[in-house]
């Protein structure tokens, strides 16, 4: 096996130890689990490269209540590329980062954008949810 690098970790400039975002390329799994996000972490996001013969048994998960007061926002890549504006907490710009074909990025907290640069990118979206609708969900820096 060949060694990869580590996920890339955005951390908060004005909060110590918070961090922001977390960025990773498929070409960073391997057949071990790799979690992106913190247990805590109102999204949980991890990924892996699956060969044939692996079994997950048949499973559900136990309703509970969980609770949270942040809305984190996952995007993979599949085609094209995006640029990624990343914020902090305070709303001061922290980074940009160009996204591209299998890349990964889980937006925990802070704001960030999206430009898309590629005719026909192809991306997912995942956050927490419900969602309430752009006037009550969504504040522009």
């Amino acid at each position: 096996m060949s060694t990869v690098n580590a996920p890339e970790r955005v951390m908060s400039k004005c909060l110590s130890q918070v961090e922001i975002a977390v960025i990773t390329n498929v070409n960073q799994f391997s057949e071990y689990r790799l979690d992106l996000s913190d247990p805590k972490e109102a999204l949980q996001v991890s990924g892996r490269c699956l060969s044939a013969g692996i079994f997950v048994p048949a499973h559900r998960h136990h309703p509970m209540i969980r609770e949270t007061n942040i809305t984190s926002e996952a995007w993979v890549i599949f085609s094209g590329k995006v640029e990624c504006e990343i914020y902090d907490v305070d709303d001061q710009k922290l980074e940009s980062k160009i996204l591209t074909s299998g890349d990964c990025i889980v937006l925990f907290r802070g704001g960030h954008s999206l430009k898309v640069i590629d005719e026909k990118t192809v991306m997912l979206e995942f956050k927490n949810g419900p969602y309430f609708g752009e006037d009550l969900d969504k504040s522009k820096i």
